[in-house]
């Protein structure tokens, strides 16, 4: 990285994609900018907070067909879909084809990031990762053996084996000069709480490009957690780390935002107006309006089994979802069904555009910060 401001993790980079924002202003349908993408719904861990394990797609668990995985991420690329996350109800490197299908989608234009535990990648793979992707974040909730183990419900000798993952992707990525960023997720809870401090300073020892911390967000046991864990004494000690270890190559974000705010739902806006420029695709091939509705009838556009992703995009289902969602209707679901929300800063700022508050424009003398298409 070239400087602290070059990574932008604690907001959306939405003002940047002038062409999508100006077909959503005259009501014209463009490709979505990015998929949330879940090639399987198969998961070594049982996180303790992981709202995906009340899932029918979690309990259920399946993989995409090869063949379909393959086609998925090609015409995704063709359509003009500028970047894909691999994550969805499971861990995207259980797929024994994610790697290969991460090559197709680089091939025909599209740019591709994971989130994923790190477990079940492979030494081999990481060369083709490394040259391929845009970033590859790793989530790791533990400063020790037991508290990684407590937390991610897993054998505590594979926080050995993360640790080491890791740093094989960095040695390969600075012998190599790969331009992929490499991430840590870590998310504080009662176990790991007095661990953050040191936790920190290994991963920039290690050589990752950034890490992010933050709280949980609410679902099943998490809460017992996060009730136990006393952030306030934590924040200023974490603010005041993230200016001290932050350099040109290593940059440290505290979601000081979710901290504050109850579920990181903090929402100035009575309509989700976010839905044209992202949707969910899951491990059977649905495709849902976001990933908070994983498995509903209501919110589901179509299956890439039945139909090529952009006839599903242009369908009548998904016009109907999105329009019943960016009305006055949906605002029941905002108010109780809706819970931590990855269209949540780009709907606070889309709200204020449609009510005049705000520019669709970036400030004058801002820089586009990396990895523009993860809006």
């Amino acid at each position: 990285m070239d400087s602290k401001n070059k990574l932008k993790l604690d907001d959306h980079k939405l003002m940047w994609h002038r062409k999508e924002l100006d077909a959503w202003e005259k009501g014209e349908l463009a490709p979505p900018i990015i998929i949330d993408f879940g090639p399987t719904s198969w998961c070594n861990h049982r996180c303790v907070h992981c709202y995906i394990q009340d899932t029918e797609s979690f309990q259920k668990p399946q993989s995409l067909k090869e063949d379909v995985y393959f086609r998925f991420m090609k015409e995704i690329g063709q359509f003009g879909v500028k970047a894909v996350t691999l994550g969805g109800c499971g861990e995207p490197f259980l797929h024994k084809s994610t790697a290969r299908a991460i090559e197709i989608a680089v091939e025909n234009g599209t740019d591709v990031g994971a989130l994923t535990n790190g477990i079940p990648i492979r030494d081999k793979d990481i060369p083709s990762l490394m040259e391929n992707m845009t970033y590859l974040r790793f989530s790791v909730n533990g400063g020790s053996a037991k508290s990684y183990a407590e937390i991610h419900k897993c054998k505590p000798k594979e926080w050995d084996k993360v640790r080491s993952t890791l740093r094989k992707c960095v040695e390969y990525k600075r012998k190599n000069n790969s331009k992929c960023t490499l991430g840590v997720y870590t998310l504080v809870f009662d176990p790991n709480l007095w661990e953050m401090e040191d936790w920190i300073k290994e991963v920039k020892d290690i050589g990752v490009d950034y890490v992010i911390i933050k709280p949980p967000s609410p679902g099943l046991e998490s809460k017992k957690f996060v009730e136990h864990a006393d952030l306030t004494i934590l924040k200023p000690r974490l603010e005041k780390l993230a200016e001290e270890l932050s350099d040109e190559k290593f940059q440290v974000t505290v979601r000081m935002d979710l901290f504050d705010a109850k579920g990181g739902t903090n929402r100035h806006y009575d309509q989700c107006v976010g839905l044209p420029f992202m949707c969910a695709v899951d491990s059977d091939g649905s495709v849902y309006s976001c990933n908070w509705y994983w498995g509903e009838e209501k919110f589901k556009y179509g299956n890439i089994y039945d139909n090529t992703f952009p006839e599903i995009w242009k369908s009548a289902k998904a016009i109907q979802v999105k329009e019943f969602v960016s009305s006055p209707k949906f605002k029941e679901y905002l108010e109780k069904k809706c819970g931590f929300c990855r269209q949540n800063n780009l709907n606070n700022w889309l709200w204020k555009v449609k009510q005049g508050e705000a520019s669709y424009h970036p400030k004058k003398g801002d820089k586009p910060p990396a990895h523009i298409n993860f809006i």
